[in-house]
């Protein structure tokens, strides 16, 4: 896994220590919100830390921070390879997709 650099050492150790999380979870080392239950993988509990707090609008405030500048970069490949929003569910995916759709102007 890749993410990022930040401009100052605390942002990129957030950075890691997220990262880190992540992997856990791939390895199945993290907490399960029922340990012991044949389907214990499937629910795992998320730090308090790496959750959003609450917005008027998650979604525009996650693309906003993931696509900066997103009308004026969104014609370059560069941009749009580096960067991902990741998802649980299509329903999710379709209204995030909705969402940047939104921001292209039209023609």
């Amino acid at each position: 896994m890749h993410l990022g650099r930040c401009k100052t050492d605390d942002e990129n150790q957030k950075i890691e220590e997220f990262s880190k999380w992540v992997l856990d979870v791939g390895d199945s080392k993290v907490d399960n919100i029922h340990p012991g239950d044949i389907f214990s993988d499937l629910e795992i509990v998320i730090p308090k830390r790496f959750l959003l707090e609450k917005f008027t609008n998650s979604v525009k405030y996650i693309v906003d921070n993931t696509y900066p500048d997103f009308v004026k970069n969104m014609k370059s490949h560069t941009y749009s390879k580096e960067r991902a929003i990741l998802s649980p569910a299509n329903a999710i995916v379709d209204y995030v997709n909705t969402h940047v759709l939104c921001l292209i102007p039209e023609a």
